[in-house]
């Protein structure tokens, strides 16, 4: 895994011991969701090393300016041997990150969002690194030197795939397909779609962002219910005629040929559990917003 001409992670020290990587990180989506977004900071501290290599600051220079960002190094590094290069030091995080998820007893709304198809690793890394300085406003200024002379405080399209390419790819994913379509999927968000595509400024939606890290409360506006908890269709008990229409729409929603469906109906007639009939076939959970709790 280690190359010659990588050097080593830094002079600092590494503490990692003989127990398994982080032991000590509380198995719950808050202890997953900070792993993350230090894989996100990992990644662009490696964009910032890469850079330093073509005539940009050093990263030691780096930490001088940005005090927090060699905070947030030591921690990591902390974490990884004294040895480990530049080269291993993605690669091991996330598979020291995949081995503790395997590990949790519990639902981690990140692993969740990496099984999607359209995101997998690849996608949650662009995801939290767009979402950064949704947690640390410093982060703000860090990206808005690196994109000078813009003066963007979020990263555009094309940083984002810079800093997600270097050291991601034992899967092969190509990072610029990977943002679009993170962003085709809404997960992230183009601020000015009439600027130059690279340019686009991508930002996070806060309640992904709560959603990521398990912050979410009902508080009345919606309610959700997993595929276990809903009809099945032989239990719906409806007229034939809209039966043989509800049992063709699994079909044609998973081949995309239908991707919107409005179901009226008089009080008393249950639409919720049709369409929940149609989520369950399809293997799906449902979400029922209250529009006007909104």
């Amino acid at each position: 895994m280690s190359t010659i001409e990588e050097p080593a992670l830094s002079a600092r020290p590494g503490g990692r011991g003989p127990e398994r990587p982080f032991a000590s990180v509380p198995a719950t989506p808050g202890g997953h969701f900070v792993l993350c977004i230090y894989d996100a900071i990992l990644h662009l501290l490696n964009h910032v090393r890469r850079l330093s290599e073509i005539g940009g600051p050093p990263l030691e220079a780096m930490f001088e300016r940005y005090p927090f960002l060699a905070e947030y190094f030591d921690e990591m590094r902390g974490q990884m041997a004294d040895d480990i290069t530049w080269g291993d030091a993605a690669a091991w995080w996330r598979e020291a990150v995949t081995a503790w998820e395997a590990d949790a007893q519990c639902r981690l709304p990140l692993v969740d969002l990496a099984a999607q198809p359209s995101v997998g690793y690849a996608g949650r890394l662009a995801f939290m690194v767009a979402g950064l300085v949704e947690e640390d406003s410093r982060f703000g200024t860090v990206i808005a030197e690196l994109l000078a002379p813009l003066s963007h405080r979020r990263p555009t399209l094309e940083l984002l795939g810079q800093i997600v390419s270097e050291g991601l790819t034992p899967d092969g994913a190509d990072a610029s397909a990977v943002c679009r379509r993170l962003l085709d999927a809404g997960f992230v968000i183009a601020a000015d779609r009439e600027a130059p595509r690279s340019e686009w400024i991508l930002r996070v939606p806060p309640l992904l962002w709560d959603a990521a890290r398990d912050l979410i409360a009902a508080d009345g506006w919606f309610r959700y219910a997993p595929p276990e908890r809903l009809h099945t269709m032989g239990e719906l008990v409806q007229p034939a005629e809209l039966l043989a229409k509800l049992e063709r729409l699994p079909r044609l929603l998973g081949q995309g040929r239908t991707r919107t469906v409005v179901l009226r109906g008089a009080p008393g007639s249950e639409p919720d559990s049709a369409l929940g009939a149609v989520a369950r076939a399809l293997g799906r959970g449902v979400v029922a917003v209250e529009g006007p709790a909104l």
